[in-house]
């Protein structure tokens, strides 16, 4: 019998032949090596966010500190300063003009209800918010209804009889008209 030939196999590399737990230790190194990666990713991309936003905030700083300048510029104060100034004159105006829409109403009033038949005014004078009346009446009557008259208007606050005395011809009087 002849021995059969059969090819002789021979390593010459020698690698044994791996283990399971060599595999999955290798696996595990593997593994860690890709979450510390991407843990450090995560990291400089938190770092570069942070760059990122306090940027902005000292972008944000700045513009602040531009606009108080120009807000606390004296130019602007002073425009204020005159646009203040002007709303006071405007409402000084609005009181002065009513004022006198009132006292020519009262003035337009005297004027209508003086019956120059029975009633003369020798002197009118107006100093704020008061009209000063000087003349005389023909009866008391006649003085009585012009008071009358004056009362019942809505501007007239108070009428004062200042002087009443009788002369030959007429009543001479003096009578105050207090505006509201």
């Amino acid at each position: 019998m002849k021995p059969e030939n059969k090819p002789v196999k021979i390593n010459l590399i020698g690698q044994p032949k791996e283990l399971l737990e060599k595999i999955f230790s290798e696996w595990a190194v593997n593994f860690g090596r890709v979450i510390i990666v991407l843990t450090e990713l995560v990291a400089l991309s938190a770092l570069g966010y942070r760059f990122f936003i306090d940027r902005q905030i000292i972008d944000l700083h700045d513009e602040i500190k531009v606009k108080e300048s120009i807000i606390s510029n004296s130019s602007n104060k002073t425009k204020e300063n005159e646009y203040r100034d002007i709303q006071m004159r405007l409402a000084t105006i609005k009181t002065y003009t009513l004022e006198a829409n009132t006292t020519s109403s009262v003035l337009q009033a005297v004027y209508d209800k003086t019956d120059s038949t029975n009633f003369a005014i020798e002197q009118l004078a107006y100093s704020t918010g008061v009209i000063t009346l000087t003349g005389s009446a023909f009866s008391i009557f006649a003085l009585n209804d012009f008071a009358t008259s004056m009362k019942a208007l809505e501007t007239v606050k108070t009428i004062t009889m200042d002087n009443v005395e009788s002369s030959e011809n007429a009543i001479e009087f003096s009578m105050s008209i207090t505006i509201q």
